[in-house]
């Protein structure tokens, strides 16, 4: 018995695997938290957002607003990123770039989302820190980390299930975190 092959000779399952799962990515995205935690997710996305909106490779007011707005408000987070400063007098990022360039095309994303919203009327802020920003590069990062493990250790077919399983415990792990106004009433 002959496979089914799709029009370029491929065997159909090739063809039809990564459509199935660019389809679950697209239909997970909703579950996909949009808030940013730690001093780590701080400094990767300021590469990100600093260089998308400023033009620049100075972190200042990104690590201020991040202090400002109870993310990472701790009096280290202060001392390290707001008090000391580079030899060339930038704030000091300990992060890499990496995670940046792999958020970027999201984040292009995140951001036409974002100026199509405010355009539409709706109160969303073309700022680089509201939602479909930082969902946009959520998505990314939580996607990317399942696909490539799962993908080198198990192979395609075990990618949709892990993806599921990522989406589960990133919305669960979400939701046993304290707030920001809940950390700061500590």
């Amino acid at each position: 018995m002959l496979a089914a092959t799709s029009t370029r000779g491929l065997p159909a399952r090739r063809v039809v695997t990564p459509v199935l799962l660019a389809l679950i990515f697209l239909v997970s995205l909703p579950a996909v938290t949009a808030r940013i935690y730690a001093s780590d997710e701080v400094l990767y996305f300021s590469f990100l957002r600093s260089v998308w909106f400023d033009h620049d490779l100075s972190f200042e007011n990104e690590y201020q607003w991040f202090y400002d707005h109870g993310v990472s408000s701790t009096p280290g987070f202060h001392e390290t990123y707001l008090e000391r400063t580079t030899e060339t007098g930038l704030r000091i990022n300990f992060g890499t770039i990496g995670c940046a360039l792999l958020w970027a095309p999201f984040y292009a994303v995140g951001d036409l989302v974002a100026r199509g919203l405010h355009a539409a009327g709706r109160n969303v802020a073309v700022d680089g820190y509201s939602r479909p920003y930082v969902a946009a590069s959520h998505a990314c990062h939580t996607k990317c980390r399942v696909a490539f493990s799962a993908r080198h250790r198990f192979g395609w077919r075990c990618l949709a299930m892990a993806n599921a399983y990522a989406e589960a415990s990133s919305t669960r792990s979400a939701s046993r975190r304290p707030s920001p106004a809940a950390r700061a009433a500590r």
